[in-house]
Order: structure tokens, then sequence, then C-alpha cells
């Protein structure tokens, strides 16, 4: 029995020889290229479906675009990135630079780099003044890397536009694209200068070209980004570069020089877990919210913070203040001034309760080093 399968040549019929059927190789052969142009044809076809889906085109189908139509999906592009940018009214909590605890060295370079430079006189920055074209934040999660840079945006907020980019903004599985992806990045900020660009997660944007499995349209994306870095294309605008990352040791050698200068955003220490502690304090109060710590409470408190991150510090805050609640037999028709005031056990009572996220840490800690191992 023959079977026909539609748009596929005909088979001849087999060639019988000492009663055995023999199929026809020349036949085979022409059927098999023809299936196989049908299916890299059907293949080509989903993948552009997929990609026009999003509001973009694989580069690879632009041949076949007129101009015109290559320049709507040019225009569809820059719009879906100019969602980077980021405009202070969309920041829920507006932390400035006094409201970021410790960090201070961390906090004086993104002050010389960026802020100054913006909002200061530019001609002040210029020869043996001009600084580095970017700055890397590099530690743990959760010590204040992106607050930084949330807090530098609040501080420019007139003086320079400010774009938070995320792998997912510039990254695309389709051949390509990534790179159209950039060089549309590219021409948004360069309209918007002077411009703060805030690479998010940077080593899986400029991860090393050398390690193994790297994709090549991984490493085409990184090369784009490093040449925009280096200048190519920005004239005279002035554009920053800011990233933050938990892995340094991934990032692509280039691209750390291209950074110019690295600034480490470690946990921090018992002075700022201190510090960070009152600053909560401070704002709970002007919230309504009463609290009674002497400074040996807080001494006890920041001692029994060791290890923890900025964002560790601010959770535990948070659990002291439900903690109070939960001595309350009913919750309902009680007023702020109903609520007594946190206390040393309350803090005591959220930091014992803690160690599920302890033991997550440390989870999260021996995944990174068995993936680093491999």
């Amino acid at each position: 029995v023959q079977m026909q399968l539609p748009g596929a040549p005909a088979v001849a019929p087999s060639v019988k020889r000492g009663g055995a059927a023999q199929p026809n190789v020349k036949e085979l052969l022409e059927r098999q290229q023809a299936l196989s142009a049908r299916l890299e044809a059907h293949l080509r076809e989903v993948r552009a479906k997929a990609a026009r889906k999003v509001g973009v085109t694989n580069a690879s189908d632009n041949a076949g675009q007129s101009a015109e139509e290559e320049k709507e999906d040019l225009s569809k592009l820059k719009a879906e990135l100019r969602a980077t940018r980021v405009e202070v009214t969309q920041l829920g909590r507006k932390a400035r630079f006094e409201d970021v605890i410790g960090l201070d060295r961390a906090k004086e370079a993104i002050r010389e780099a960026i802020l100054w430079p913006a909002m200061a006189n530019p001609g002040l920055f210029s020869g043996v003044r001009s600084g580095p074209k970017g700055l890397l934040l590099y530690g743990p999660p959760g010590c204040g890397k992106t607050m930084l840079a949330r807090a530098a945006a609040v501080e420019l907020e007139e003086d320079a536009s400010f774009f938070h980019v995320r792998p997912g903004d510039v990254m695309s599985k389709f051949y390509g694209e990534s790179q159209r992806r950039v060089q549309a990045l590219e021409e948004v900020v360069r309209e918007a200068a002077p411009a703060v660009v805030f690479l998010d997660e940077v080593d899986s944007l400029l991860g090393s070209r050398d390690a193994g499995g790297v994709a090549e349209h991984h490493r085409s994306t990184t090369n784009a980004l490093l040449a925009w870095m280096d200048g190519f294309g920005t004239g005279e605008e002035r554009i920053f570069f800011l990233g933050a990352t938990n892995r340094a040791e991934a990032i692509d050698e280039a691209a750390l020089r291209r950074f110019g200068e690295a600034v480490e955003v470690g946990s921090p220490s018992l002075e700022a877990r201190i510090a960070l502690v009152r600053h909560l304090l401070s704002k709970a109060k002007q919230d309504g919210h009463r609290a009674e710590l002497s400074d040996q409470d807080l001494q006890v408190v920041g001692d029994k913070m060791n290890g923890f991150s900025l964002a560790d510090v601010d959770r535990m805050v948070r659990k002291a203040f439900l903690q109070v609640l939960r001595e309350l037999p009913d919750l309902r028709g009680v007023g702020p001034a109903d609520v007594p005031p946190v206390t040393l056990k309350h803090f005591q009572s959220a930091m014992d309760a803690s160690s599920g996220t302890s033991a997550l840490r440390e989870m999260l800690r021996r995944r990174a080093d068995t993936r680093s191992s491999l």
C-alpha cells in the first residue's frame, strides 16, 4: 500500500528484484528534499507569526519587508522600549539618598559619577575631572543595589532621564532580534539624553562570551551592548551606564573594562543595621505606630541581625510590628492608639521565627555554588 502526502511528489512504484520490492532511491531522496523544504518554510512562517504577535519581527524576515513596513516595526519597537524609562511618579516609595542607610562608598561613587555631572555644570566634569562612563554595583541579593539606582532616579528627576533595563527588555529567542532591540534602545536613550541606563541583572545581559554553551545570538547581543557602551554612535550625548549584579564573576571581561569602576554593595555593618532600624522606627512613628526601644535594646537587635541584608532588616522591623497584633484577642474595633508599642521582645520573637528565611538563603547559596562548579 502506498500513501501520498499532500504537496509531496508522487513516489514511483517500487521495483521488484528477486521477488522483493526495492525502493526507488532517487525518488525517495527527492521526496525527502521536498518535505524538508516544506517543513523549513512552515517553521519560518510560525516564527514570523509568533514575532508579530508581540509586536516585533524576526530579523531574518526583514528582507521581505518594504521600507515603510520596516520603519513601522522599528517605531513599534521603540515605543515598547520607551517603557523602560522610569518616571519618578511611578516610584511608589520615593526614597532619596538620605533614606539609604549605610552604603556610603557606593553613594559617593554614584554622586560623583552621575549626580554631580548631571545636576551641576557639566563643563566642570571634563578633561582631568571626567569620570568613568559606567559604574558597576555588585554584591549579594537584598543589600541595596536596586534601591540605590531608584534613589539616583529620584535625585535626578528633572536633570536627566533614567532607564531601567532588565534582560527581558532586550533579550529575544529569535535570531537577530536582540541586536535590533539593542539598536532601538540606543536610539530611544539618545533621544532622551542626558540619560542614565541602569542595566539590572547585568550578568545575564553581558555574560562571559568564553563560557561553554553560550548561544551565538547571546554572544551577538553582548557584542552589540559592548559597542554601544564603547561610545560608537553616541556622539557627544551624555549617557552613563549603571549596572547591578549578584554574580560579578560571570560578567564578560570586556564589559568589566567598559564600566570603568566597580563598587561592592555588601551586607551592612553593625552600625548600619542599627541606623537602619532607628530610621525605620522613626518613619513608623510618623505613621502613628509606637515603639519603645532603648539604645541597649537597639544594640541587641543589631547584634542578632548579624549577616542580614538591608532587605532582611526591613522585613524584621515589619514583622516586629505585626508581632504586637498577635497579642490582641480581637482586632475588630481596635484603633492605632489601642495597639501596644513594639519592644525588644517583639523583635526577638520576629527574628526567632525567621529561621526559615536563613535556611532559604543557605539553600540558595548552596545551589549557586553547585551551578558555578558545573
